[in-house]
């Protein structure tokens, strides 16, 4: 069951006692448990709707067995009390996953982290708030659940010794990891190698997203994140070489040796390097993307290289690996300023892709042409984006041309 906007309209109908009526009416069924075939609850901007099941659930003391999933997007107007939702944890005795988005300031996060420390099936959790936290009671209690599959969090300050903290106590249950690293600058070679050495004993680790890092060429920080990625992915023996299948990095520019051990992963079949991941003066690791590709022909299906501000020199070094590429079928080559002749040579005569996005604002008319052509005659493209009309020029914008 899905409530929206319940907040905006409330206010917008606070004299229509018939609407009021009617979401009380919707609560006493779930609060007391009539609804036994409920499966999900979503509060999207409707805190009062929260507020006011869980004071329901109070009285009642009903358990709703059969919610396994809850997703809180909270309102703009106020600061949402996370005991509410605490409340409605309690009684929803088979949650499995919690999704919780704070748009605003939060009350009460220890009663949440409470809750979630309690509860024996939560296996699934996504907590973004609005604002950077600290390691605060609420991150410890989702880090250290032994049963953790899934987690995604922003807006913390996941430092390595936090990430090692995780791993330590899910590194045998966790199948999908989604945050941002801070502070890799600051670590010993000792604090690298025991996180490298966790991260590649995970033995079911499918999924590993990274984002953070602020910088369009590899820094300390990034050089420190490639050196536990490596440890990880040094041999093919390692699980998590067996096991991912999906790598994505946000502005993490890794440097070439990460490339080279992601090979060892021959299961992955999603690589995602974009938003400054890639930089057109780092030629080694061009060229590791290059070979990884290359390597990936059995099982790669789909490739980002989006935002990365890559030029026709990088385009020269990375198409020539999607040539006939046996498994890709979804290619992202946009947000750069690729002259389009390369990468058209490498994926038109083959007409293998499901799926494609760029943007040819820097084609050569030959590469136009050949584009046109494609799109035109292609027999399996079922998907093609073209973003180059959704690019501003904000400097003209700015200085009022058109």
């Amino acid at each position: 069951m899905r409530f929206e906007s319940v907040d905006r309209a409330r206010h917008n109908h606070t004299s229509n006692a018939a609407y009021n009526d009617r979401l009380r009416t919707i609560y006493q069924l779930i609060a007391n448990g009539s609804l036994n075939t409920l499966k999900s609850l979503l509060f999207i901007d409707s805190d009062i709707a929260l507020t006011s099941l869980s004071s329901m659930l109070l009285v009642q003391q009903h358990q709703l067995n059969s919610i396994n999933k809850i997703v809180l997007s909270t309102s703009e107007v106020d600061t949402c009390d996370l005991q509410h939702l605490a409340t409605l944890l309690n009684a929803c005795t088979q949650l499995k996953c919690l999704y919780l988005y704070a748009e605003k300031d939060v009350a009460n996060v220890d009663s949440l982290a409470q809750s979630i420390t309690a509860h024996a099936t939560l296996d699934d959790l996504q907590i973004n708030p609005a604002m950077e936290m600290p390691p605060t009671a609420l991150l410890h209690s989702v880090i250290h659940r032994s049963t953790l599959k899934k987690l995604q969090l922003s807006g913390f300050n996941v430092t390595p010794a936090t990430t090692i903290e995780l791993l330590q106590s899910c590194g045998s249950s966790i199948e999908s990891i989604n945050m941002p690293i801070f502070e890799f600058d600051r670590c010993d070679r000792a604090t690298l190698e025991q996180l490298g050495a966790l991260l590649g004993q995970a033995l079911h680790l499918k999924e590993l997203f990274l984002y953070g890092v602020s910088a369009s060429s590899p820094s300390s920080e990034s050089n420190n994140i490639s050196g536990v990625l490596s440890i990880a992915l040094s041999s093919p023996d390692h699980p998590i070489c067996k096991s991912l299948n999906l790598f994505s990095v946000e502005s993490v520019p890794l440097n070439a040796g990460v490339f080279d051990s992601l090979s060892h992963c021959q299961s992955l079949s999603v690589l995602k390097l974009s938003d400054g991941s890639l930089s057109n003066v780092e030629t080694q690791q061009l060229l590791a993307v290059s070979r990884l590709v290359s390597r990936l022909n059995k099982s790669l299906y789909y490739l980002s290289l989006a935002s990365n501000g890559l030029t026709g020199a990088s385009e020269a070094i990375l198409c020539p690996a999607l040539t006939a590429h046996p498994s890709l079928k979804e290619l992202d080559v946009s947000g750069n300023k690729f002259i389009g002749d390369h990468l058209m040579s490498s994926i038109a005569p083959s007409d293998r892709l499901l799926s494609l996005t760029l943007n040819n604002d820097h084609f050569s008319v030959a590469a136009n042409d050949q584009l046109t052509n494609y799109t035109k005659n292609t027999q399996s493209l079922v998907s093609y984006q073209n973003l180059a009309s959704r690019q501003i020029d904000l400097f003209s914008l700015l200085a009022g041309q058109p």
